[in-house]
């Protein structure tokens, strides 16, 4: 890999939040940054549409990209992962100069430049992908002998590997669970197992109200940690794993879902009722979207 080892310009968190804010906004744009990401992408449209490139337009974070192979593994959550496995080449599109490449190398996901690390979450393991990146989440306006302020990136890129310790050893402790019960999932890119019997009315998105009756019980010994039969909940507020999942449901719809604690409550846990690094099981039935 050419160790150019920039400063993460852009951190991953940040860049959610500030263009959350922007794009949802009907305001007219004050936030130098903000009109930079404008110029950005148009520029990348032009150049798409002027090299007859089709490509999907991420309407999150703006980046266009294009599925070479979409993979067959795990889909990299970013918060939740421990590292990637990449193998990638990352250029300035104006001039193709190459300033950063790697060949089956290892990084946390919180050392990768943001726009490498965004542009791995929209395959799976296996996967290859090239990504349009606005210079919002490479270097933004600082400027190098070979890399002018405000570089629109070109990344290459294939998604080796997804690496999460605590993830993966649960998943392998789901299936165990599953095979001795003699029952085959559906298996969510996530990694979380599922057994969906659907509804007949309409989906719900991520920015729901949903009223379900559930119950949640510990993998490890069954017990019963929390119930209802009747809640309402903004699905936004929700753990991560019912935020992933319940938008593959319709209303009337039936779930049991296998939650990996990264999904859930993590090494946290949850009060004193759901312990560190613990696997849920939930039984879920979405009664109504509001």
């Amino acid at each position: 890999m050419k160790s150019i080892k920039l400063i993460n310009a852009i951190a991953l968190l940040g860049a959610m939040f500030f263009l959350n804010g922007c794009l949802d906004t009907e305001e007219e744009p004050v936030n130098p940054q903000f009109e930079q990401f404008e110029k950005d992408v148009a520029a990348i449209d032009a150049y798409l549409t002027s090299n007859g490139i089709d490509a999907i337009a991420d309407e999150f974070t703006g980046i266009r990209y294009v599925v070479n192979n979409p993979g067959d593994g795990l889909n990299p959550i970013l918060s939740v992962v421990d590292s990637l496995t990449l193998t990638y080449e990352a250029s300035v599109l104006s001039s193709g100069f190459v300033f950063d490449e790697a060949d089956g190398e290892r990084f946390k996901t919180t050392d990768l430049l943001s726009g490498i690390a965004y542009t791995a979450a929209f395959i799976e393991e296996g996967g290859s992908v090239t990504a349009y990146v606005p210079s919002f989440y490479g270097f933004g306006a600082t400027a190098t002998d070979d890399i002018p302020a405000n570089s629109i990136m070109k990344i290459d890129l294939g998604l080796d590997a997804v690496v999460d310790r605590q993830l993966i050893t649960e998943i392998n402790a789901i299936d165990a669970a599953l095979e001795e019960m003699n029952r085959t999932p559906t298996i969510d890119p996530s990694g979380i197992r599922y057994f969906l019997e659907q509804g007949v009315g309409n989906f719900a998105d991520a920015s729901s109200i949903v009223s379900v009756s559930y119950e949640g019980k510990l993998l490890s010994n069954g017990e019963v940690f929390d119930s209802s039969t009747e809640a309402t909940f903004e699905l936004s507020r929700l753990i991560l794993g019912w935020q992933i999942m319940i938008p593959k449901m319709k209303e009337g719809a039936k779930m049991t879902m296998y939650i990996p604690s990264p999904y859930a409550y993590g090494t946290g846990g949850s009060r004193d009722v759901v312990p560190p690094n613990a696997t849920l099981v939930f039984e879920l039935e979405l009664l109504s979207i509001n």
